[in-house]
């Protein structure tokens, strides 16, 4: 009896540590940064709220308070920086570093403002792994950091639908009407549009969201996405040239020693 208990016991723990691994591999990454209340709702319903080092996982919908920014980083090194009364939904994720040729990611924004910045997905693999998703638009990443900004019917803008206005700061990329998908437009660094969800999306003047994006201080500031990274065992270039270099110049360095060390004989005449 004592030893059906122990075999129950060790299954029960067996269980309980697969689930956990289960989750932290279904985790797409964690609040780094946040300066308010802030809560997450799970694709079941629930509702959780979160803090520093709360990991994030697909089907998430992110929820900010009208004073809270929020700061998330992603397991590809990418991130998001989200506005006050902000939602954002981790549509899908998937990431390993071993495995590029199954890089997915798609990040939605469902009411508010954020900055994102791209990782390595979209990078190293397929160009089309990465997207943005708002109710109006989808947007394409070329490995960017875009300012994203859902503008509501009504609003000063004049818009009489609910618009979708992005600005590449840096990188490349597309966008396209959400139900007009071939009205697609390519977007260049600096470049701001606005898209309604049937129309050609249209050239605009800066966001009107961007100069009230004012994270707090203690919030990091990214001018540069995150370098593209090697494939999986290879040698960086550079390490490379460096490496080819120094065995190039070892041997060649000690017979110029020998020779300045070795004693010159003068005759004065």
């Amino acid at each position: 009896m004592r030893a059906l208990s122990v075999t129950a016991t060790s299954l029960l723990l067996a269980l309980g540590l697969l689930l956990a691994g289960a989750a932290r591999a279904e985790s797409a990454g964690q609040v780094t940064h946040i300066s308010g209340p802030m809560f997450a709702v799970a694709s079941d319903g629930s509702k959780r709220v979160l803090s520093i080092a709360s990991q994030v996982s697909p089907g998430d919908t992110l929820v900010t308070s009208d004073k809270t920014y929020a700061r998330v980083k992603f397991s590809d090194t990418g991130e998001v920086t989200i506005r006050p009364d902000t939602q954002v939904k981790i549509e899908s994720y998937g990431f390993e570093q071993q495995q590029p040729q199954k890089d997915n990611a798609v990040v939605g924004l469902l009411k508010g403002a954020m900055r994102s910045i791209s990782g390595l997905i979209g990078k190293r693999g397929n160009q089309d792994a990465y997207q943005l998703k708002t109710p109006t638009a989808t947007i394409g990443i070329r490995g960017t950091i875009i300012f994203t900004e859902l503008v509501p019917a009504g609003s000063p803008s004049g818009v009489p639908d609910l618009q979708t206005i992005v600005k590449f700061e840096q990188g490349t990329g597309v966008v396209a009407p959400i139900h007009a998908p071939n009205l697609q437009v390519a977007v260049g660094t600096g470049q701001t549009f606005g898209v309604l969800s049937n129309l050609p999306p249209i050239r605009l003047p800066e966001p009107p969201g961007l100069q009230n994006f004012q994270p707090p201080p203690a919030f990091p500031t990214t001018s540069q996405a995150p370098p593209v990274l090697p494939p999986p065992g290879a040698v960086p270039a550079p390490q490379q040239q460096q490496q080819q270099q120094q065995r190039q110049q070892q041997p060649q360095s000690e017979p110029t020693q020998q020779r300045q060390s070795q004693p010159i004989d003068c005759v004065v005449r």
